[in-house]
Formats: structure tokens, sequence, C-alpha cells
């Protein structure tokens, strides 16, 4: 590829006039730019951070900790903390030992009361089980296994009987006479019949229909419809 052609020099020219000022101007401000933001802050700024560090928060802080969190301590420990401390330990807990110690007759009856109701509780259910156990679920036993001995059991047997009877006096019989006459039947009608059958069968597919048969082939044959 070509180089990119040079503009005319009327071009350049021109350019050279009203760009080369303002390009100037550009880089003398920006020089001047960065000289100042040099003198504010090592003029400026590094002094007035200084100052504020050691003239304000120092001197507040100091304040704050000897004027405020010092004495707040000190009142919060000798006007709080140890009374309280004192308190609990020369009132409230002697007061709380005098109190376990008057309340220990009645803690020793709530418990007597508490174990007489809990005895009273299991001699109650030890008597309503018991008398559950005799007057309702014994005789509803007793009453099952007398239905059963002379009621279910019997019956069973009886029905077991029965059908066993029924079996062999009636069952069996029709089964065996049922099977016998299929038996002659079959021997002295069904097969016979099938023998007839059969050689009538024979005797028309060979005296019928074997002769006419042939009879329409040479019939077919003779008049050309029949090779």
């Amino acid at each position: 590829m070509s180089d990119t052609p040079d503009p005319p020099w009327p071009i350049r020219v021109v350019a050279t006039i009203v760009v080369l000022p303002f390009r100037l101007l550009w880089e003398v401000l920006r020089y001047l730019g960065l000289g100042v933001a040099w003198l504010w802050h090592y003029l400026v700024a590094v002094p007035v951070t200084f100052l504020w560090h050691y003239l304000v928060v120092v001197p507040v802080t100091f304040l704050w900790h000897y004027l405020v969190v010092v004495p707040g301590a000190f009142l919060w420990r000798w006007l709080v903390a140890e009374p309280a401390r004192w308190l609990f330990r020369h009132v409230l807990r002697p007061v709380w030992r005098f109190l376990v110690h008057l309340t220990a007759p009645i803690r020793r009856a709530a418990g007597l009361v508490a174990a007489w109701v809990a005895a009273g509780l299991i001699f109650v259910l030890d008597v309503v089980i018991r008398a559950l156990y005799r007057w309702l679920l014994l005789p509803c036993w007793w009453l099952l296994v007398q239905l059963y001995r002379w009621v279910l059991r019997p019956g069973w047997l009886g029905a077991a009987w029965v059908l066993r009877q029924l079996y062999l006096w009636l069952l069996r019989p029709m089964g065996l006479a049922i099977r016998w006459t299929a038996v002659q039947v079959h021997r002295w009608v069904l097969r016979p019949a099938g023998l007839v059958l059969s050689a009538a069968g024979r005797w028309v597919r060979d005296e019928v229909l074997r002769p006419t048969a042939e009879a329409t082939r040479s019939v077919l044959r003779a008049i050309g419809l029949r090779a």
C-alpha cells in the first residue's frame, strides 16, 4: 500500500498558525497545574492534615478518654457495679437462702402431697385395671372359649362330616355313574356310529364322488374345456 499523501502546504501553514499556539498554551497550563497541585499538596493539604490531627483529633481523643471514659468507668464501677455486687452478696443472697430455708417445710409437704397423689392415682389405676380384667376381659374370654367349644368347633366338625358323607354317598356315586354311562355310550353308540359314518363316507367317496369326478373330467375333455 502507498503512504498517505501529505496535505497541501496551505493547509499545513494554517494548521501551524492556528493549532500551535493552542498546543503551547495547553503545555504551559499543564505544567502550571502540576506546579499548583504540588504547592497545594505540600503547602496546604499536608500542613492542614498535620494541624487537624495534632490540634483537633489528638486533643479531642485525650479529652474524651480522660474526661468521659475514665470518669464514666470509675462512676460505673463505684456507683453501679460495686453497690450491686455488695447488694447481691450481703442482701439478696442471704434473703434467698432464708426463703429457701423458710420454704423447705412447704416444699417437703408439697413433695409428700405429690407422692400421696401419685400413690393414690397408681392405686386407683391398679383397682380399675384389675376390675376390668376380672369383670370384663375374663368373662369375654370365657364366653369366646365356650362359643368355640360348643358352637364353632361342633359346627365345623358337623359340616365336615356332612360334606364327607355327601361326597361318599352322593357325589362319588353320581360321578361313577356318569363315568360308566359315558363309557357305555362311547362303546355301544358313539364308536359304532363313528364306524358306520366312516364306512359310509368311504363308500360315498369311492362309489359316488370319485366316479362322478371322473365322468365330469371326461365330459369336459370331450367338449374341449379341459386338456
